[in-house]
């Protein structure tokens, strides 16, 4: 992966860590799968899809 599009992957998840959309737990998932290059298992991906729609944040999105 070329360092940019990492930067930008990591950047997008660093913003839901930071609203409280995605927890310690997730977050270390999300990590663990990005690093061995692994897809995300299915209810991972549904954990994240849920966490970013369900909770509304104080920023103008």
């Amino acid at each position: 992966m070329a360092p940019i599009s990492f930067i930008k992957y990591i950047e997008a998840i660093i913003y839901h860590v930071v609203t409280v959309r995605i927890d310690k737990d997730r977050l270390q998932r999300i990590i663990t799968c990005y690093i061995a290059n692994e897809y995300y298992p299915e209810d991972l991906k549904i954990e994240i899809i849920h966490a970013i729609d369900d909770k509304k944040t104080g920023f103008c999105e």
